[in-house]
């Protein structure tokens, strides 16, 4: 299994530093039913990205330094904006 440590966030004004968190990523996500009706396919597994991805952003964000989260941010959309690029034909 691959180990990533990343530093924690010191305390803030006097206050103590945040205390560590193991983020475990090693199970595959479970199957939901594809034959649900109308939407509800879309709508449970929304919630169920939703809920891991509000998760992972709070143990993120109350523990790592702010320049690991921007640079987190950062790294996230650029990743993901190579997938948003549209080309535009040349106009003449």
């Amino acid at each position: 299994m691959r180990e990533v440590h990343i530093y924690t966030a010191e305390g803030v004004w006097g206050t103590d530093a945040p205390e560590p968190v193991l983020i475990r990523i090693e199970n595959e996500i479970p199957a939901l039913d594809h034959g649900l009706p109308g939407g509800e396919y879309a709508r449970l597994s929304a919630e169920q990205f939703a809920a891991e991805g509000d998760a992972l952003a709070e143990a993120i964000w109350s523990t790592c330094p702010g320049g690991t989260v921007d640079a987190l941010i950062a790294a996230l959309l650029t990743r993901r904006g190579s997938l948003l690029r549209v080309t535009h034909s040349q106009e003449k």
